[in-house]
């Protein structure tokens, strides 16, 4: 067995593969595959174009007790237990990765074989497998030698593959080598390793720095100050861009356009604007619903800084999307009874969108009268209605989630499609009428007050009047011009469910006309009534209709006050009542009021009044010598008549 140690074959490095170790910060002892150039700074639009490169391949070799880890940039103290090419290159296998998000993918070369790229690697014939995914960032590069020769570098570096990029986005980020191999021939030295020690240096990417530059850019549609994004069909969309001038001394002066899908946009450019030092402006401006259809959309915001005699430019772009809504399918019966189940189902909602899906189903069922009652989860649910749950319409709402994240919103009108509202009317019967009035048997006048209550709220209501077609009203009402005689009345309502409920029918007698006063008399007799009589005032009523109610008669003395007797049932169709004794002189004055069980009413006032003036009260002698005197005139004045003819 042979052991061949570095420091045996006495390995040595020229000035410029010191120099170069030392600039770079790279070891001298081990293969490095690094970056080229180590940190790269750019602006936005320009390309760049990077290295990985080999540096340091010998045809030296090293042994050690101990194995090497990649990672490791230091090999084991001198041993014998492994042996390790430090160059004699036959082949590779190398990811890299860049971030995409700043740097777009443009072209990129394999510097292989040497007979091709004098500084590239490796002999020809070769055979490579290459992966580039430019959306992941990432490049696979294997390759081999298929002849014997092996490759070396020993006294600078060389080129395993160059790759060009386009600045497209401002920020920072590692250009990296994720994993390294390095493959020799098998025909070294006992015992071995086919794998080649390397030390691994990444590379770092920044854009150029501007001091006035674009902060943001937000696109969404615009409530309460916020951007919401997706943006949904019909809707404005609402462009918002910052700029901040971080120049702490000096004013900087910029114009700003704003391009939507690829063409400037309208209301979106800004020239000479004056950003004062360390401040900041927003600038808003709108792309209407009409320019918008359903998709991702390109808004960029491209900005030109005049710094001193030299104009920079910054850009950023932003992208959002436009999505179409639901259409909402609800099977739901219209109509239940307490007690039954019914079943709310929306397996028939879709969505207009191609890349949308509804994700969530949230049921409301809410009585009459608004109150929510019931909530559920779910395309396809039931509920049961009590058996006390009240007659009427309630309200069933269906709301929807999408994979959006998009809902109803009652404040955003375009996602009126998320939610969709059903009624179904609860009927336990028809709807219970009772009449209040007219009552059975009653005796009204020619205008008949018609009041009733209904046990539900109706949809419908209407009366008949003697089995008459149907009259709509919408509440209590008077029926009119009814003439003298018995009829029949029924109030009818219509329930919101279509069941027609009917009252009793109730029986009432109209009375047109007032009773009717004859023979009114009194004792004593007008001329007759002394302060100590009391005055019985008789009257005939009749009213063969409905009957007298109540008779009331009316007096008042020397126009004062007026008082109310009620007047009796004395016989027949007699009715009578008595006026108090008053002194002698005072005039009395009365009539007779009558009311018949319909309610007309008539009094003797209409045609006038009766009176009657209290006399003196004489002694019997008195008299008698007053009928003498009387008598005597009367002789005397007989008597002169005679003489005269």
């Amino acid at each position: 067995m042979i052991i061949v140690s570095v420091s045996m074959l006495g390995l040595k490095f020229d000035e410029a593969s010191a120099d170069l170790s030392a600039s770079l910060n790279f070891p001298v002892t081990m293969p490095v595959v690094f970056v080229d150039p180590q940190n790269i700074t750019a602006r936005l639009g320009e390309n760049i174009t990077v290295a990985v490169k080999i540096f340091n391949l010998t045809d030296a070799y090293y042994a050690t007790d101990q194995p090497w880890i990649p990672g490791d940039e230091v090999l084991g103290p001198p041993g014998i237990l492994y042996n390790y090419s430090l160059g004699n290159l036959l082949g590779f296998a190398i990811i890299f990765r860049w971030n995409p998000d700043i740097l777009a993918y443009v072209n990129h070369t394999v510097k292989a074989p040497v007979e091709l790229h004098p500084d590239g690697v490796l002999h020809e014939p070769i055979f490579s497998i290459v992966n580039v995914d430019e959306n992941a960032g990432t490049y696979e590069l294997a390759t081999t030698s298929l002849g014997n020769g092996t490759f070396n570098s020993p006294d600078a570096n060389a080129a395993v593959f160059t790759m060009t990029f386009e600045v497209i986005k401002r920020g920072v980020g590692n250009i990296s080598l994720d994993s390294v191999d390095l493959a020799t021939k098998w025909d070294i030295p006992s015992p071995h390793e086919n794998r080649i020690p390397n030390v691994i240096r990444n590379g770092w990417f920044q854009t150029s720095s501007l001091e006035t530059w674009i902060e943001s850019l937000d696109v969404g549609f615009s409530r309460n100050q916020a951007l919401w994004e997706p943006i949904i069909l019909g809707e404005n969309a609402s462009v918002r861009v910052v700029v901040r001038n971080d120049n702490l001394t000096m004013a900087e002066t910029y114009n700003l356009t704003l391009y939507y899908n690829g063409a400037p946009l309208e209301g979106g450019i800004w020239t000479d604007r004056v950003l004062n030092p360390g401040e900041a402006e927003t600038l808003n401006c709108t792309i209407p619903a009409s320019d918008l259809g359903r998709g991702v959309h390109l808004v960029n915001a491209s900005i030109a800084v005049l710094n001193g005699s030299e104009v920079l430019t910054d850009e950023l772009t932003t992208q959002f999307r436009v999505i179409d809504t639901p259409i909402l399918g609800v099977e739901a019966p219209t109509l239940a009874i307490p007690g039954e189940t019914v079943t709310f189902n929306a397996s028939q909602s879709t969505h207009n969108d191609p890349d949308g899906t509804i994700q969530s189903y949230r049921w409301s069922l809410f009585a009459p009268g608004e109150t929510l009652r019931f909530q559920y989860l779910g395309v396809s649910v039931t509920h049961t209605f009590a058996q006390s749950a009240e007659d009427g319409t309630w309200r069933v709402a269906l709301n929807v989630t999408d994979s959006f994240g998009i809902g109803y919103d009652p404040m955003r009108p375009a996602t009126a499609p998320y939610r969709k509202e059903i009624s179904i009317e609860i009927d336990s019967g028809p709807p219970s009428i009772l009449i209040a009035w007219p009552e059975n048997g009653s005796f009204v006048g020619e205008d008949v007050p018609l009041s009733f209550q209904i046990g539900e709220i109706p949809f419908w209501i209407g009366y008949s009047v003697d089995s008459q077609p149907n009259v709509t009203i919408s509440g209590n009402t008077t029926l009119l011009g009814l003439p003298e005689g018995v009829h029949s009345v029924v109030v009818y309502a219509n329930d919101t469910a279509g069941s027609m409920g009917a009252s009793s029918p109730v029986y009432f007698t109209v009375d047109a006309n007032p009773p009717n006063i004859t023979d009114v008399s009194q004792y004593p007799q007008k001329f007759d009534v002394q302060p100590q009589d009391e005055v019985t005032v008789n009257a005939t009523l009749v009213d063969a209709l409905s009957g007298i109610k109540h008779v009331i008669l009316n007096y008042t003395t020397n126009n004062g006050t007026w008082h109310d007797i009620n007047m009796t049932h004395l016989t027949g169709n007699v009715w009578t009542a008595t006026i108090p004794a008053f002194p002698y002189g005072i005039n009395v004055t009365y009539a007779i009021m009558a009311e018949d069980n319909a309610g007309n009413r008539i009094s003797t006032s209409e045609t006038g009044y009766d009176q009657y003036l209290v006399v003196p009260e004489f002694p019997s002698s008195v008299t008698l010598l007053l009928l003498g005197a009387a008598a005597l005139l009367v002789g005397i004045i007989l008597r002169k008549r005679a003489t005269a003819s």
